[in-house]
């Protein structure tokens, strides 16, 4: 892959020139413009292009969601965008029954079962080639502040050598297939050369799916599954939230610890699943794991580990703490209805839930590396719908109940001042806090924002189609990776961003198939 940075200033130029060579003839003294005859295809592009512009759907696609709710119809406009760019631009409709065509000649057709390149069935790859897709799993590589790994939602893990250059490449890393979420990633902090990543993204009701825990042990070129639980869809690891290797300060040994939870999977694929419609996958298997030994894992058992008897906590985020603290967060869990909300740690010694922040949701945290006691919390509030996302901060190791700090206000008038998020932090809930000084914050919902000074208040620095003023860089925030106070690196559902100088400047670094 190719990280590919072109200029407009360079793009419009290429355009021009394009043009002229196709359309003039030069001639002694003069330069004759000669007219391209009209094809079947421009009459097609421009009955398509009149479709997509004169249909109801772009006059309903204009409406506020106030507006859209008045009429009873979704507050998003995805449903307007499937209809008409899946449309046929002959027919001007969409064509589902090619779907079902397909589908029966697969059934028939055994050379078209085949994988992708087999024989009997070659596939040519047609793009798109520049686009990232959801990235939520991101690292730069121990002692270098220019390798990155990157951990794609739509499949494979990735690593650019040099995140600082427009000219470097992208490669997938052998091991771990291509289709396969990837949704965190850790490295042992006594062998670089040893990580781990988790697989299976939850937040997307049953989308995409993951099995389990890979490792590496030559520093992230290769790996293998080491962990993915039973055979049955309720025993197989599906969803890893999150992955840590933890150095444990009273042992001085490595532990390696994931949280895992369910989602519902709408098919049902399962006998158990009683006709329900859907399978709820990895049912079986919510809960906090832990190795000792980098191979094996177990699940922490009892009345600690259960939000109530028989239901197991789902975790969804960890971070260590200037102390060397292990701290987790947890999720509400669609498989139980309960659990998010709780603040647990470890020093050591074991697990203690310190603080139950009462919202019932997801539960991301960043903690300080100057002081041990200060951590900061982006949840998700499940219980208060005007308000379903709160920031918080503790100087206190959670002692009392963490000080509650405003949201960003989004520039973007379609965002409500109460929810940077958009109704989506279930979704889209990202934290950090620069490793040197812990009073510059970030946090990203739909657009990215910082703050100086402990979280008080904020600055925005994106916007996800550049406007109101704001550089344009992809909605929907999910992972952030520090080299440096300054250079840092962001995944969203666009892919990857750079920044060399704290988020003033942020250039995609755009994965491109080779």
């Amino acid at each position: 892959m190719k990280k590919l940075l072109i200029k407009p200033q360079v793009l419009a130029a290429v355009a021009t020139l394009g043009i002229c060579v196709s359309l003039a003839l030069f001639k002694t003294g003069q330069l004759e413009i000669l007219p391209r005859p009209i094809t079947e295809q421009d009459n097609l592009s421009k009955q398509y292009g009149e479709f997509l512009m004169e249909h109801p759907f772009r006059k309903s696609m204009s409406l506020t969601k106030a507006e859209r709710l008045d009429l009873g119809i979704p507050p998003n406009k995805y449903y307007e965008q499937e209809y008409l760019y899946t449309s046929d631009p002959q027919l001007l409709r969409p064509a589902p029954e090619r779907l079902s065509e397909l589908m029966e000649e697969l059934s028939v057709n055994s050379n078209l079962k085949a994988p992708p390149g087999t024989n009997g069935n070659n596939w040519t790859e047609r793009g798109p080639d520049n686009v990232g897709g959801r990235t939520h799993a991101l690292m730069f590589a121990p002692g270098s502040n220019q390798r990155v790994f990157a951990g794609g939602v739509s499949g494979g893990l990735w690593i650019n050598d040099n995140i600082t250059s427009s000219s470097t490449v992208w490669r997938r890393v052998e091991g771990v297939p291509g289709n396969l979420a990837i949704t965190s990633i850790t490295v042992d902090p006594q062998d670089s050369n040893v990580m781990y990543i988790g697989t299976g993204e939850v937040y997307t009701w049953g989308a995409v799916n993951g099995n389990g825990i890979y490792k590496s042990t030559d520093g992230g070129e290769n790996w293998v599954n080491i962990y993915s639980g039973g055979t049955t869809a309720e025993d197989k690891l599906t969803y890893v939230q999150d992955i840590v290797a933890w150095v444990n300060p009273s042992t001085g040994l490595t532990e390696v610890y994931f949280g895992a939870d369910s989602m519902a999977y709408t098919e049902e694929v399962d006998a158990n699943s009683g006709g329900a419609g859907f399978t709820f996958l990895g049912s079986n298997t919510i809960g906090l794991y832990r190795s000792t030994d980098g191979q094996t894992f177990s699940r922490l058992t009892g009345s600690l580990y259960e939000s109530s008897a028989g239901s197991y906590y789902a975790p969804n985020d960890f971070d260590i703490g200037a102390d060397g603290k292990l701290w987790m967060g947890t999720k509400y869990s669609y498989y139980t209805g309960e659990g998010g909300g709780r603040v647990f740690s470890n020093d050591g010694t074991g697990w203690t839930l310190v603080r139950n922040l009462g919202d019932n949701g997801r539960i991301e945290l960043a903690c300080s590396q100057q002081n041990a006691n200060k951590i900061y919390v982006l949840a998700e509030d499940r219980t208060d719908s005007g308000n379903p996302v709160k920031i918080y901060r503790t100087n206190n190791g959670f002692s009392t109940f963490p000080n509650s700090l405003n949201q960003p206000n989004d520039a973007d008038t379609g965002i409500d001042s109460t929810d940077f998020t958009r109704g989506q932090s279930f979704y889209d809930l990202l934290i950090g806090v620069d490793p040197n000084d812990d009073t510059t914050l970030y946090v990203g919902g739909i657009d990215l924002f910082k703050s100086t000074n402990s979280g008080n208040s904020w600055n925005q620095f994106s916007h996800w189609y550049g406007g109101f003023g704001y550089q344009e860089v992809h909605a929907d925030h999910h992972g952030i990776a520090f080299s440096s106070s300054s250079r840092i690196i962001f995944g969203n559902d666009g892919g990857v961003y750079y920044t060399n100088n704290g988020g003033a400047i942020l250039l995609p670094a755009i994965m491109v198939i080779t």
